[in-house]
């Protein structure tokens, strides 16, 4: 005080951190086999719980997860602080779609003559475009095609890799 005379004064003062579980993925949604890679930004956790919402589960602070079979899936971070019950979770949905399964029959399969006609006939599931490269690049801007069931004219004979690449929604 004004005196020179001195007082002391003690309290306890308590500090709590928030914690907050947080986190992000590489991807929410895809085709199956989907592989998603999950980064924990939680703040003041020291353990983890990880539910996948498949029934696999995590104590990684920052895993991986492949997801087999279509479906969504609720994903939740438990995070746990240090003493106590200190708890927070977070849930996010990650949709896996069905992939599209590439198959096709030809014929005929055997060329026996320059000229020969070989018509193609889908057999994929779940597709919704197609990509055909009849593998015979001496046909020029022939040797490709989107349609379903193409046919094409082989230049010569021989052998050609056939390739089907195809797509749906997702």
């Amino acid at each position: 005080d004004s005196n020179g005379c001195a007082g002391n004064c003690n309290t306890i003062v308590t500090i709590i951190s928030e914690l907050i579980a947080s986190f992000t993925a590489t991807s929410y949604n895809g085709c199956a086999p989907l592989t998603v890679y999950f980064t924990n930004n939680s703040s003041y956790a020291i353990t983890y719980l990880w539910e996948f919402g498949d029934g696999f589960i995590s104590l990684d602070e920052s895993p991986s997860h492949t997801y087999i079979n279509p479906g969504t899936y609720n994903v939740t971070l438990n995070a746990y602080g240090g003493p106590g019950s200190d708890s927070a979770s977070v849930t996010a949905q990650v949709l896996v779609s069905a992939s599209p399964v590439a198959n096709f029959q030809a014929f005929p399969q055997t060329i026996i003559e320059d000229g020969d006609t070989v018509y193609f006939a889908d057999n994929s599931i779940d597709a919704w475009s197609w990509s055909w490269d009849f593998g015979d690049p001496a046909s020029g801007a022939d040797n490709y095609s989107l349609l379903q069931n193409p046919i094409h004219i082989y230049s010569s004979i021989g052998m050609y890799d056939v390739t089907l690449i195809v797509a749906n929604a997702y």
